[in-house]
């Protein structure tokens, strides 16, 4: 189990066989616990061809702060870059691999997993990331500064 807690709001979080198990305490961690969501349920591709930016900042845009966004391993690609705003949230993704930038523009966020590759822009933008934990994120063959 991957601890990824910071006062009280996750204990931790563990990826076994593509499902995604929480250990939580808090009423942010229970809230995150109960409000998980399934990028391809939402509505992503996930296989490199058909553009996922829609389905995926649809679903980003409607988050409330503590609830989860699991990516099932793919490709997804993304027309433009993707954008998430809101805070004390989490994304996992561990086999989940991106072609265009990831803006993770919020406090208090919780972000495991993901790839990006072959963006024609830098990989990750951060920014008003205090607080945030990152963790196995890789950005490669990417096109713009950063990472």
């Amino acid at each position: 189990m991957k601890y990824i807690g910071r006062r009280g709001f996750m204990t931790g979080a563990a990826i076994a066989g593509g499902a995604t198990a929480l250990a939580s305490e808090g009423s942010l961690a229970a809230t995150a616990a109960t409000a998980t969501f399934d990028a391809v349920k939402a509505g992503a591709r996930a296989n490199g061809r058909d553009d996922d930016h829609s389905a995926l900042q649809s679903l980003f845009d409607k988050l409330q702060p503590g609830q989860m966004v699991s990516f099932p391993p793919g490709r997804y690609h993304l027309g433009k870059p993707l954008s998430l705003n809101v805070g004390q949230t989490v994304l996992v993704g561990f086999g989940a691999v991106f072609d265009n930038t990831v803006m993770l523009n919020a406090r208090e966020l919780r972000v495991l997993g993901l790839t990006v590759y072959g963006s024609p822009r830098e990989g990750f933008r951060v920014a008003r990331g205090q607080g945030g934990h990152f963790e196995a994120l890789s950005a490669h063959e990417n096109h713009g500064p950063g990472f």
